[in-house]
């Protein structure tokens, strides 16, 4: 009896060092006085219940620092930082907000593309324009046409001048007759000039008939007459043949390729206001002072020199029919011309119409609408030396 309450008492000892485990007094069989008693092994707490205070204090203390950091943090970012932050924070965008941003975008790069690239243009047509103009200005020092006018000597127009009022048919038959006119030495030799240098040009270009001059304005070209099977070719080349947009000056193709074989002669030429170009400057008989004050225009072909009076300048839209060329009769051609001065902005003085006239028409786009209006110009023969 005295050995069961010594092992009893082992057994409390065990169960009080486990701690929280079952209470449950563990009967034991009866041993033997003989059995020797075995030691009893005391089971070692877990490393996280030994050290389970000090890793909650640790956490606790990462906590605090954390905590401490991230105040710090809140404290060195800005307001609008702040915000910025905010609104990165999982916010849910509709897909149509995003499809019109992108759209708008895609917009705005159309823009600027459009932009650019009308931008280049501009770059690129006034480096043109400024080749084509050089290369006019060179032809017109080489040509000298325009240079050291001399008065008309022969009374060639007018009661003594062309005569015998042909009709269309007869005129693109080149059948008119002109008078007889006795030229001076110097009128001959002024020809022969002309003769020799409208020669050279017709070397350059073979589609050369002859060259006009304004005085007062820059307007000093050679005339060309395209093929028939292009008649627009010289609206984008120049005299050289060179694809300028600036074009060249040239007799539309319903036209004989001589004044004297047309009652009206059409002359086209563009609208450059880069450095007054082509036919821009036909826009100065718009000022009541220059058209008063400028009234020759001189035209030089084979046939020999004419100097036209300008009598009537007028805008007018492109349906119009101011480029005539043919006519039923002498009435038909007076009625046209009367109301060729009736539509200028301004009255020339001292001008009678006579149905052996010869004019020519010179048209331009407008500054407002190049698409529908034009600028026109109408210019009588009033006198001409003609070659022998």
């Amino acid at each position: 009896m005295g050995k069961k309450k010594k092992n009893a008492k082992k057994k409390q000892a065990v169960i009080a060092v486990e701690g929280e485990q079952s209470e449950q007094t563990v009967q034991e069989p009866e041993q033997t006085e003989a059995s020797t008693a075995e030691p009893v092994v005391e089971q070692e707490p877990s490393y996280e219940e030994l050290f389970a205070d000090d890793l909650n204090a640790e956490d606790r203390s990462q906590d605090d620092e954390k905590e401490a950091l991230r105040n710090t943090l809140r404290l060195s970012i800005s307001e609008s930082g702040r915000r910025e932050l905010a609104g990165k924070q999982k916010i849910r965008i509709p897909i149509s907000r995003i499809l019109s941003k992108l759209l708008w975008t895609a917009v705005v790069f159309a823009l600027v593309a459009v932009i650019v690239w009308q931008s280049a243009e501009v770059v690129v047509a006034k480096i043109e324009y400024q080749r084509s103009n050089r290369f006019y200005i060179d032809l017109s020092n080489q040509m000298s046409l325009s240079k050291g006018q001399t008065g008309m000597n022969s009374t060639l127009y007018g009661e003594k001048g062309i005569s015998g009022t042909p009709d269309y048919e007869d005129m693109k038959n080149g059948a008119v007759i002109i008078d007889k006119q006795t030229l001076t030495s110097a009128e001959k030799k002024e020809l022969a000039v002309y003769n020799a240098k409208l020669a050279a040009l017709k070397k350059q270009n073979p589609d050369t008939v002859g060259w006009i001059y304004i005085p007062g304005t820059n307007i000093d070209y050679p005339i060309v007459m395209p093929p028939i099977e292009d008649p627009e070719y010289y609206m984008d080349h120049s005299f050289s043949g060179a694809n300028y947009s600036s074009g060249a000056i040239f007799i539309e193709t319903r036209c004989r390729p001589g004044i004297l074989l047309n009652k009206n002669t059409i002359i086209v030429g563009h609208n450059i206001r880069l450095q007054g170009m082509m036919f821009n400057q036909l826009v100065k008989f718009g000022e009541e002072k220059f058209f008063n004050e400028h009234t020759e225009v001189y035209v030089y072909t084979e046939e020999g020199k004419f100097v036209f009076n300008l009598f009537s300048f007028y805008k007018v839209n492109q349906n119009y029919n101011f480029r005539r060329v043919s006519f039923s009769s002498d009435g038909q051609f007076l009625q046209y011309l009367e109301a060729m001065r009736q539509n200028s902005y301004y009255y020339r003085e001292g001008i009678r119409f006579s149905p052996d006239d010869r004019i020519i028409t010179m048209y331009t786009c407008t500054n407002d609408n190049i698409k529908t209006n034009r600028y026109v110009a109408v210019a009588v023969l009033e006198d001409c030396l003609l070659n022998e």
